[in-house]
């Protein structure tokens, strides 16, 4: 059989030209019968079945996976095949998937490589199609339509109730594109995990951070996955679903013991423990605020011609002037921290962005909502008893906030030369990136 056959994983590249070829015309269409009008039509004949793959496994946790040795690999590569069967065996499956794809693309000849990945695929796909099944049968709570002003519900319940105080130790301008570096340099990352690419596709959402190895010779296409410096060192757990529904999975966050899912612009699960779906909520009302304003958009039309006329209507969608992101989550002590916010003026939302929301994990009620124009850049952390964001557009004051994390009032407000884009918490200190100026804190 020819090395083709036993390809990984077609690309879909490849794959969507076929598709396009056989319905554009071509040998797959017979030529119309001699004398035959143009609009006639003929039945086209069915295609053969597709030749079956003998290497390819079901999607069952049960398959086995064929842990042998390969001889003929090279000393540097057989030390990676055995580090990938073990992963394979201790169920670190995100592992063996990347290092047997690297392998079996250098070595597609070999079967049982090609056999490997396979086996680790199917035991992927059975254990995402297992959670995702989890996920879908969790019962969905639609959140009511927070407020856009400061309001305080009730106060949240903190083990430490203390609210530190930030003290600028150091500040120095960046080079503005060397985001990686400083994550690098400073040895830090945030919680959040590297989201794979649904189907292997060349780009997660939201990321630039992989790379897909197309082999057109062979048909072998897998995707490496480099990770930029600011996710988290660890794999997405296979128990989190890469979708709920239509909805792709967007961003992932750990916050122990919890770990966040955002689907889309406004699904998000909470996870606490491996499958155990602790709350699903549809923030759809947090998405557009009362400013914005919805109107209609005009992008083609329809004829329609009967036996009693042609009639002829415009096709429309609905437009938005203000669509808040959930830009990033956290969780604490039975409390979820969301932040929503828009990247454009704060004029165009007539000021109503920026928000952090607490929200009781178990009833889906709000306890607070901080005041506007707090929170719109990448991230925020939780310190002691405090939440800690920041604000800034181009043209607009800047700051880094301190929110009581029981009561969501502002208890302290930094002016800073750029708007804050990252914050992650080291050694006791408060790291903050801006656009061009990379600050440490204090905290007392």
């Amino acid at each position: 059989m020819s090395s083709a056959g036993r390809s990984i994983a077609r690309s879909p590249r490849l794959a969507f030209a076929i598709v396009a070829l056989t319905a554009c015309g071509g040998s797959a269409h017979p030529a119309a019968a001699p004398g035959a009008s143009a609009g006639a039509t003929t039945e086209l004949p069915p295609l053969p079945p597709p030749p079956q793959d003998p290497h390819a496994v079901p999607a069952s946790a049960e398959v086995t996976f064929p842990d042998a040795e390969d001889d003929a690999l090279t000393p540097p590569d057989r030390a990676m095949h055995l580090r990938a069967r073990a992963a394979a065996r201790e169920g670190r499956l995100a592992d063996a998937k990347q290092m047997l794809g690297h392998l079996a693309f250098a070595y597609p000849e070999h079967v049982i490589l090609v056999d490997q990945y396979n086996a680790v695929c199917a035991r992927i796909a059975a254990t995402r199609a297992t959670a995702k099944a989890s996920l879908e049968a969790a019962e969905l709570k639609a959140l009511d339509a927070p407020p856009v002003k400061y309001t305080l519900v009730r106060p949240v319940t903190l083990e430490d109730k203390v609210v530190p105080k930030l003290v600028k130790r150091s500040e120095k301008k960046n080079r503005i594109v060397d985001v990686d570096a400083w994550f690098t340099s400073n040895g830090i990352h945030t919680p959040e995990l590297f989201v794979p690419p649904v189907s292997d596709m060349l780009f997660a959402p939201g990321t630039i951070a992989t790379t897909t190895v197309v082999n057109l010779l062979t048909g072998f296409s897998y995707t490496e996955y480099e990770a930029q410096p600011r996710f988290a060192p660890r794999p997405l757990p296979l128990e989190i679903p890469l979708s709920y529904g239509t909805f792709p999975l967007t961003r992932a966050i750990e916050s122990a013991p919890y770990v966040i899912a955002v689907y889309g612009d406004r699904i998000l699960a909470v996870f606490e423990g491996k499958e155990r779906v602790k709350a699903l909520f549809d923030l759809a009302s947090y998405v557009h605020p009362p400013a914005d304003r919805v109107g209609r958009a005009v992008v083609g039309s329809a004829t329609l011609t009967t036996p009693s006329g042609t009639e002829t209507a415009e096709l429309t969608v609905a437009t938005h002037t203000v669509a808040l992101d959930m830009r990033f989550a956290l969780a604490s002590e039975g409390v979820l921290y969301v932040q929503h916010a828009t990247r454009s003026y704060a004029k165009v939302s007539a000021g109503q962005t920026a928000y952090i929301s607490a929200i009781d994990i178990e009833t889906g009620a709000l306890a607070w909502r901080s005041a506007p124009l707090v929170a719109n850049g990448n991230n925020f952390t939780l310190v002691r008893g405090a939440v800690v964001c920041g604000y800034g557009f181009t043209a607009e004051p800047d700051f880094v906030y301190v929110l009581d994390r029981a009561t969501g009032a502002t208890k302290q407000k930094i002016p800073v030369a750029t708007g804050p884009d990252e914050l992650v918490v080291k050694d006791g200190s408060v790291l903050v990136r801006t656009y061009d100026t990379d600050l440490v804190f204090d905290v007392r």
